[in-house]
C-alpha cells in the first residue's frame, strides 16, 4: 500500500499522460492563435484546452473534488474522440483519444488511484470553485457546464441555487447555439486543431462550409497561406 508521502505507481502515470495531454493542448492553442490572435477567443479557449492543468492541479494539491473534475473531464473527451474518429474513419482522431482512453482505463481499473484520493476532505469543501466552473462552463463549452451543475447539485453544498442556474444557462445555450449560432470556438474548431497539429509544416488552419454539401471542410495551411492537407469533418 502507497504512503502517503509517496505516490502510488497509478497516480505517477496518470499524471504524466495527463500532463503530457495539458502540453499537446497548449501547443494546439500556439498553432492557432500564432496567426490569429485574439484576446476573447485565447481566453475562452483556455478554460477548454487548460482543462488537463487544472485536473493536474487540483490532484497534486490533493483536492477533494480532484477526481470527480479530472472523470468528467477525461471520460466525456475520450468518448468523443473515440466517436468521432470512427465515424470519420481518420487515425488522427483515434491517436488523440488513445492517451485519453489509457487515463480511462487507468481511472475505472485503477484501484490504487481511487484509494488514494478516497479519504480526503469532505464533499462541502471546494464550494466557490465548483459554483464558478458551474456558472463558466455554460459559455464556452455546454456540455461541461452541465455536467458540473448536476454533479455540484450532489456535493454537501447548501446553496444550491447556483447549481440550478448552471443548468438552465447550459441548456439555454445548448438552444441557442444549435438554432442561432455557435461558440467563439467551435466543435469543427477543436477537431480542425486536433487535425492540422499532426500535418508536418502546418501552422494555422482555416474551416469552411463546402458550397454544394453543407459539409465543415478543414483546411491546414503553411505560413504562406498555402493548403497543405485538408479532411471532410463529420456533420454534427
Amino acid at each position: 500500500m502507497a504512503t502517503k508521502n509517496k505516490l502510488p505507481l497509478n497516480v505517477t502515470i496518470f499524471l504524466v499522460i495527463l500532463g503530457l495531454m495539458g502540453l499537446f493542448n497548449i501547443y494546439s492553442l500556439y498553432l492557432y492563435f500564432a496567426e490569429n490572435f485574439d484576446i476573447l477567443n485565447f481566453v475562452l479557449s483556455l478554460f477548454y484546452y487548460g482543462m488537463p492543468l487544472v485536473a493536474i492541479y487540483l490532484l497534486i494539491t490533493k483536492k477533494s473534488y480532484a477526481l470527480i473534475f479530472t472523470k468528467i473531464y477525461v471520460f466525456f473527451e475520450a468518448a468523443y474522440y473515440l466517436i468521432i474518429g470512427i465515424l470519420s474513419v481518420d487515425y488522427y482522431y483515434l491517436i488523440y483519444a488513445a492517451p485519453l482512453v489509457i487515463l480511462s482505463l487507468l481511472l475505472l481499473f485503477g484501484k490504487s488511484i481511487t484509494a488514494y484520493y478516497s479519504d480526503k476532505k469532505s464533499k462541502s469543501e471546494g464550494f466557490l470553485f465548483w459554483a464558478a466552473i458551474s456558472l463558466i462552463y455554460p459559455f464556452i463549452m455546454p456540455v461541461y457546464g452541465l455536467l458540473f451543475s448536476i454533479w455540484g447539485l450532489r456535493r454537501d453544498y447548501k446553496n444550491k441555487i447556483i447549481f440550478i442556474i448552471g443548468i438552465i444557462l447550459s441548456v439555454g445555450m445548448f438552444a441557442y447555439n444549435y438554432f442561432f449560432g455557435t461558440p467563439a470556438l467551435t466543435a469543427y474548431d477543436s477537431q480542425c486543431i486536433t487535425y492540422c497539429t499532426g500535418i508536418e509544416n502546418a501552422t494555422y488552419y482555416l474551416v469552411e462550409a463546402d458550397n454544394i454539401t453543407d459539409a465543415q471542410i478543414c483546411y491546414c495551411m503553411d505560413n504562406d497561406s498555402a493548403v497543405i492537407s485538408q479532411l471532410t469533418l463529420p456533420i454534427e
